[in-house]
């Protein structure tokens, strides 16, 4: 919708770097407030990736400044 010109979408600055689209513009939003992503999985998940995905989503982020 948002490439078709029918709607708008907020999220997070590092998605501009993968989602990379000529018919979309990503614009700072900059007096919103900061939020939280988190991820979340079933207790006793069994999938093997699951494990390397925690990892690498330590690894590529940080704290957001205070």
């Amino acid at each position: 919708l948002v490439a078709a010109g029918r709607g708008s979408w907020i999220a997070p600055s590092s998605t501009a770097s993968y989602f990379r689209y000529p018919r979309v513009e990503w614009l700072p939003l900059e007096d919103a407030a900061p939020y939280e992503l988190a991820l979340i999985w079933p207790r006793h998940a069994a999938n093997p990736l699951l494990h390397l995905l925690l990892e690498e989503s330590r690894r590529v982020t940080r704290p957001a400044p205070v």
